[in-house]
């Protein structure tokens, strides 16, 4: 089995497909994220981005709260260089070489981000991030990943995945691309079933956690500290 840092390095790189061409509803999925983020958009938050993203929600947080800031982390170096071209020179962004799971997390933070990360971790070491999540929040702190999901039924899950390449044919995307991506996505992905992670968010110590958003194996967990 490939290491963590194999699993982020390569899907970096690899994914044939841009996130908007991979994701039918894209701009659904990433406004419900922002929705799921706090109301005051003119406070001065402290936002975390753990697992590296391609840059794309870093960068709608940024505009969206003026105010903030937002540390970019993660270990996978090629992943950070692609979210720091995509960011370019504004100095709201830091860049973080960062593992989540080893590395101490910036304390006092009021928001943690994830997208298109988590899910390439194993189960255990979801749980751990987690909790280490958990304990990087201030108080009333609020966790928000868009991620991947399972249903926790094997062919109630084939038949979003048939769906969804339903969906991506019907843009128009090319056979040979869309092969390539799904290859991709067997070797590095591994989704939670949705409620498994519901409950794992629970025992790390979040309440009012909920799923904001769900659309074939793509979902926005909200939980608060």
């Amino acid at each position: 089995m490939m290491s963590v840092r194999e699993s982020f390095d390569g899907a970096a790189q690899a994914y044939n497909l841009s996130r908007s061409a991979l994701i039918p509803d894209y701009k659904d999925f990433f406004g419900a994220a922002l929705a799921a983020l706090p109301e005051n958009r003119k406070k001065p938050y402290r936002f975390l981005e753990v697992g590296e993203g391609s840059g794309a929600f870093a960068k709608l947080i940024a505009k969206a709260y003026p105010h903030s800031e937002v540390t970019v982390s993660g270990f996978s170096q090629p992943a950070l260089d692609e979210a720091r071209k995509k960011l370019g020179e504004d100095r709201r962004f830091n860049f973080q070489r960062l593992d989540m799971l080893i590395d101490p997390f910036p304390a006092d933070i009021d928001v943690v981000v994830s997208s298109m990360a988590i899910h390439h971790l194993d189960h255990s070491d979801k749980r751990l991030v987690f909790c280490r999540i958990f304990k990087a929040l201030k108080p009333g702190g609020v966790f928000v990943n868009a991620d991947q999901l399972s249903s926790g039924e094997v062919e109630k899950d084939q038949r979003r995945f048939d769906r969804w390449l339903e969906a991506v044919r019907a843009k128009g995307v090319c056979e040979k691309a869309l092969g390539g991506t799904v290859e991709q996505m067997r070797s590095y992905d591994q989704n939670a079933p949705q409620l498994m992670q519901v409950r794992w968010l629970e025992l790390a110590g979040f309440r009012n956690v909920d799923i904001t958003y769900r659309k074939y194996f793509w979902g926005v967990f909200k939980a608060v500290k």
